[in-house]
């Protein structure tokens, strides 16, 4: 099994509505994209620095094989052109 964990940090001025909004796209994979076993999407409680991260995606793959195939997604793409837009930095750690 391999664990996937992304952070977002968005741009000042992005609304918690357009958060909120871009964060559903990713919950409604599990059961569209068969390689992703599970998902866990989450915004950071303790929002009080500047620099913390906003939100994280936590998702679990059988094998990285799964990981590429996932990444060529439609859904995967259509998430990654919206939240890249709003982001000033994302974090991607992949472990086993």
């Amino acid at each position: 099994m391999i664990n996937r964990i992304v952070l977002f940090r968005f741009k000042p001025g992005v609304s918690d509505e357009s958060i909120e909004k871009t964060l559903e796209m990713p919950k409604n994979w599990k059961g569209n994209i068969k390689e992703l076993n599970d998902i866990v999407v989450k915004r950071n409680l303790m929002d009080r620095n500047a620099s913390n991260y906003h939100a994280v995606l936590v998702m679990s793959f059988q094998t990285a094989q799964d990981i590429d195939i996932f990444a060529e997604h439609e859904l995967h793409k259509q998430f990654v052109d919206i939240v890249v837009g709003q982001t000033e930095d994302i974090q991607v750690f992949d472990y086993q």
